[in-house]
């Protein structure tokens, strides 16, 4: 469907995107094709669509990741070919440094970002227990991320996993993705 929301769901690392994920996903919206594996140091589905992953890292060209080359026209099928009514979540943290080529994808009052925040201390030292990268490489990494927030030209909830969790922005969040609250 040309009209129906299209939920980006960005971040820092370890800040808690996929549990902000989970609670779009109980609310109604339509978690796509995503990876169902859950890795050992972090014990839960991430709710990653893989083939937006895919995309990112295509448009991003992220050190270390790689993507098939096809990616973007697998992506763009994808969502032009969508017959769900529901809004489709696409979650993965480092799209926040393609916002706005997404965005000159999927059409600026279509996409409905959110960024979740965390702590950047908190975040930066589970993200160090659990990877083992060096907490300044971490710092930089994060610094990297809002500044690539503040580049999105497009409009963006910011909300907190912690606010989530304690049900604080559930409702303005489930507003602004075009979703309703379902009985837990």
């Amino acid at each position: 469907m040309k009209n129906t929301p299209i939920i980006v769901v960005c971040g820092m690392n370890h800040s808690g995107t996929s549990c902000v994920a989970k609670f779009l996903i109980d609310h109604g919206a339509d978690p796509g094709l995503y990876d169902s594996t859950i890795e050992p140091r972090t014990p839960y589905i991430k709710y990653e669509n893989t083939l937006f992953k895919n995309c990112c890292i295509h448009m991003c060209n992220f050190r270390g990741l790689v993507a098939p080359d096809n990616s973007l026209a697998l992506f763009l099928a994808y969502i032009n070919k969508r017959k769900n009514h529901s809004p489709l979540l696409l979650k993965y943290p480092k799209s926040v440094f393609c916002l706005n080529r997404i965005m000159g994808i999927i059409g600026k009052e279509r996409m409905r970002t959110v960024f979740v925040l965390r702590n950047t201390m908190d975040a930066v030292e589970s993200n160090a227990r659990k990877t083992g990268v060096p907490k300044q490489q971490l710092l930089k990494y994060y610094y990297q991320t809002y500044n690539a927030l503040l580049a999105f030209e497009g409009r963006v909830l910011i909300t907190a996993f912690e606010r989530i969790r304690e049900g604080l922005d559930t409702d303005i969040l489930l507003t602004y993705c075009g979703l309703t609250r379902t009985a837990q």
